[in-house]
């Protein structure tokens, strides 16, 4: 084994030009040679110390110094090496779920550097690999115990002092989404997955994690980075015909609607102070919220709507970092999302249209805003809300065309959006609004 350990070292200390994929796969072919000795019987897991702790360092070995191979060549994902590691990734994720498990320092390292090498590979994920990929790692049996994993952190609490397992986890997850998004893949396993991250964000968790924040800190470690990026993103990507319904069981829109309220009360007065990491994990926030049917804020529409204003309101204060500006006009854009979505069901419509405070914070935003998508978007809402507005639009044959072409595209879109503004309420614009329609003719567009 320690032979194995040398060499390992030998070719970290090589340029990668000088070693080739060959001579990768030929030093794994030994080190399998040395780990099957240290096997449990039929599942083909490392269980003993040493086994783990080779099997660590071989795989820290090759995502250091060798990324790029781990996507390179189907030899290499097939390799006996890399299925070793999935099913011991498999069982000790499931020892963990049983507590059955207590690793030492030295094993959870190892464990996670396994663990980092497999989602590297992953990671590189493209069109290429996908189904070598898949067979491996989007399966019941490899995504049922990160799963159970999930529900214990949602429910108990668990394993929130442990570090390498969140790393290993919110990795995986970041994997799992890329794969949703190149494939658009309809597994039962990823839903099952998806679901999990729900519970998580209606956790006390994601409430407690999401306000424990300090105003001038970014996400930095797992928790944060588990529970307010790489949840809300596996979320908000997952398209499927379910996509409608993830928060419909349980009542979860209901727990996070209301963890919202008590997040954005607590945030966003002082959202000109933050640094990037709210900024983002709001950001993330908002788009779970365009994926709440309307229905479900009639209850909370009032406070809903007054979160709006504030986030409009925000554009007066100057930021504390420049370097935020983008971070800003994606979250106006956003918000218009929004409220767009809201205008498009008639009890909320009306609610929007009494909130006289909001409707000239749009007509300000319009003339204001130096961002092309945010004006069109601002401008789509305005004559939804007051089709008077139509009259008075600056440019309309611009804004004309630019309607069809953002029909176009969110037609083809996987969401049926572009930039945030949704198809449907497109639509809705169009067949609600008897001005828009003139306008559309006039200029040959419909």
């Amino acid at each position: 084994m320690d032979k194995i350990i040398e060499r390992a070292s030998d070719l970290k200390r090589k340029d990668v030009e000088q070693l080739s994929i060959d001579e990768i796969i030929s030093y794994l072919d030994d080190v399998v040679n040395e780990l099957v000795k240290t096997l449990n019987g039929d599942k083909e897991v490392m269980v003993s110390n040493e086994g783990f702790r080779i099997s660590g360092a071989v795989a820290k070995m090759i995502r250091t110094k060798y990324p790029d191979y781990l996507s390179q060549s189907s030899a290499l994902i097939e390799h006996k090496y890399i299925q070793l590691v999935r099913n011991t990734i498999i069982f000790y994720f499931d020892q963990l779920n049983r507590n059955c498990l207590s690793l030492t320092d030295t094993d959870n390292e190892s464990l996670s550097d396994m663990c980092l090498m497999v989602t590297e590979m992953c990671n590189k994920l493209d069109k290429k690999n996908s189904k070598l990929i898949q067979q491996l790692f989007i399966t019941k049996e490899f995504i049922q115990p990160m799963q159970q994993i999930m529900d214990d952190i949602s429910a108990k609490g668990e394993h929130l002092s442990n570090g390498n397992i969140l790393i290993s986890l919110y990795n995986f997850i970041q994997f799992f989404t890329k794969y949703i998004q190149l494939t658009n893949d309809d597994d039962p396993n990823l839903l099952s997955l998806v679901q999990a991250a729900i519970k998580c964000l209606c956790s006390e968790y994601y409430l407690n994690i999401f306000k424990g924040m300090a105003p001038q800190c970014s996400i930095s470690n797992p928790k944060e980075h588990l529970f307010l990026i790489e949840c809300p993103l596996l979320v908000t990507n997952y398209i499927n015909k379910q996509r409608d319904h993830l928060f419909d069981d349980n009542s979860y829109h209901q727990v996070f609607l209301s963890n919202t309220n008590e997040i954005l009360k607590e945030v966003l007065p002082n959202l000109h102070k933050y640094k990037i990491g709210h900024y983002k994990a709001i950001k993330h926030l908002l788009e779970i919220l365009l994926m709440i049917p309307n229905d479900y804020y009639y209850d909370n529409k009032t406070t809903i709507i007054g979160h709006f204003t504030t986030i409009l309101q925000s554009t007066d204060k100057p930021l504390d970092d420049s370097n935020l500006d983008q971070q800003r006009t994606d979250l106006i854009k956003l918000t218009i999302s929004l409220i767009h979505q809201f205008a498009s069901d008639s009890k909320l419509l009306e609610a929007i249209q009494n909130n006289q405070q909001l409707c000239n914070l749009l007509k300000t935003e319009l003339f204001t805003s130096k961002t092309v998508h945010v004006q069109f978007a601002t401008e789509m809402l305005l004559c939804l809300l007051d089709e008077k507005h139509v009259k008075d639009l600056p440019n309309p044959q611009d804004t004309a065309k630019t309607f069809v072409t953002y029909l176009k595209i969110s037609v083809k879109d996987p969401v049926q959006q572009c930039e945030g503004v949704q198809l449907k309420n497109l639509q809705t614009t169009l067949k609600g609004n008897v001005s828009v329609n003139e306008y559309f003719y006039k200029f040959g567009l419909v």
